[in-house]
């Protein structure tokens, strides 16, 4: 079963492209297939660190419905190998669109996706309470 490995949160300065290069690091440990995607467009520091030796895509995610799709290519290329994501702070609501909206766990079911949100927080209860938000708008 291919997995999509997404690491975010919503704050920023927190980890998250640690969290994703340590997953990117494990991957090339153990050469394991995978494609980097960065969905970071305002700091794409995961993709400059490993992009040309990596199969690296990019992906990003709006609130604008009409431009949804422009994260599609995540779950299309999960579909071929294992994905990791890098994503921005504040994408919940773009995040919760897609896979809710759009269908996303359905489509993951269907084409042997399974996914994986690497929710990385401070500790801090702004962090905190958004993680909660998010396991309940998103499941766990």
């Amino acid at each position: 079963m291919a997995r999509l490995h997404l690491i975010g949160g919503n704050k920023g300065g927190v980890g998250k492209s640690l969290t994703c290069r340590s997953l990117v690091e494990f991957c090339l440990a153990y050469t394991l297939t995978f494609v980097l995607a960065e969905c970071d467009r305002e700091t794409p520091d995961v993709a400059r660190t490993y992009r040309p030796s990596v199969e690296t895509i990019l992906a990003y995610f709006t609130e604008d419905p009409t431009q949804r799709s422009k994260a599609d290519r995540l779950f299309s290329s999960a579909i071929e190998s294992l994905v990791i994501a890098n994503l921005p702070a504040n994408v919940h609501e773009a995040l919760r669109a897609w896979f809710i909206e759009d269908g996303l766990y359905e489509l993951g079911q269907e084409h042997g996706v399974s996914f994986c949100h690497w929710y990385v927080t401070n500790g801090g209860y702004d962090s905190v309470k958004f993680f909660s938000k998010t396991l309940r708008d998103l499941g766990e």
